[in-house]
């Protein structure tokens, strides 16, 4: 369950972080070039994610349920339905953002993400006979994360990768299983990295991993997200 949510979270961070070694010596040779893909200007990404939510609360939400049902279930008589465990479905959704780039190595955009998450319970349904092991449904999750971020570029070539951080809101929407929402709202902080890869003047390619801090009452909405994006700039 969780850990292997882990585990999965680990190949894809290797994977990210060989492609962008790969490509920092592949454009190593277009540093020099004379298309300026480092001018000043304005730019706009739109793109999709996928992520998880906070790791450390969803591990202790599946350890709780787990001595819990632990307990329960040392009763040969107990009748009833139990939660063993709990595991979301992975994050997916879209991403905006919009920015002026004011000098080679740094730029300051405002950027829309959300994504939505299915929460899945894993259960033991036990009878006077017998005990089922299933998965049900308990309710989902809808998550967006506005912001204004700084970013500043390590490189001015072809491949630009590139630090960021911003401040921002955030809208939690629980959703249950008659499908009633209720929205929830606080401040939020995002650190990524990333990178933008051009592959003409006006066109990028742009990676982004980014880790959103949720306060208030949001404090469980806490987002690691993988974006993808495609660039256009002026």
């Amino acid at each position: 369950m969780i850990r292997d949510r882990a585990a999965g979270r680990r190949s894809w961070a290797t994977t990210a972080a060989l492609t962008l070694l790969i490509l920092i010596a592949a454009s190593q040779a277009d540093a020099g070039s004379p298309k300026d893909y480092a001018r000043s200007g304005p730019y706009l990404s739109l793109g999709l994610n996928i992520g998880s939510a906070n790791y450390a609360w969803m591990k202790q939400l599946d350890q709780a349920a787990a001595e819990a049902a632990s307990a329960t279930l040392a009763n040969p008589s107990f009748v009833g339905t139990v939660p063993t465990g709990y595991s979301p479905t992975t994050f997916l959704g879209a991403g905006f953002s919009g920015g002026y780039r004011f000098a080679p190595r740094w730029a300051l955009d405002f950027s829309i993400d959300w994504a939505r998450s299915d929460l899945w319970a894993d259960v033991v349904i036990a009878t006077e006979t017998q005990r089922i092991r299933t998965r049900l449904k308990v309710e989902g999750l809808e998550t967006g994360f506005a912001s204004v971020n700084a970013r500043f570029y390590v490189l001015t070539g072809r491949l630009q990768p590139f630090a960021l951080a911003g401040v921002g809101a955030v809208m939690a929407t629980p959703i249950d299983l008659a499908g009633n929402k209720k929205n929830v709202y606080g401040f939020s902080s995002k650190l990524g990295g990333g990178f933008d890869y051009y592959v003409t003047r006006h066109f990028a390619v742009t990676g982004l991993v980014s880790y959103d801090f949720a306060t208030g009452d949001t404090g469980e909405s806490d987002l690691f997200l993988f974006n993808a994006y495609l660039t256009w700039r002026y």
